[in-house]
């Protein structure tokens, strides 16, 4: 089962394309929402997002997670 905050964090990283972004949308330091996608990342075995420089780029698993929050 997936915690409800990680679940919010997730959702707003994918709408926003930024930690940073969805961390201030839910009033959490950047680290709090990194280390919390990393380990939903862990627990499904799969990453969830590519990361550059520039934002990120959800994964296709990424897209079903997020129409399944939805």
């Amino acid at each position: 089962m997936i915690d409800l905050n990680t679940l919010r964090y997730f959702t707003s990283a994918f709408e926003t394309g930024t930690f940073s972004q969805a961390a201030r949308a839910n009033g959490v330091s950047q680290p709090t929402v990194s280390v919390a996608i990393q380990k939903l990342e862990e627990k499904l075995r799969a990453p969830l997002f590519l990361r550059s420089k520039t934002g990120l780029t959800p994964t296709p698993l990424a897209r079903r997670l997020y129409q399944d929050a939805e």
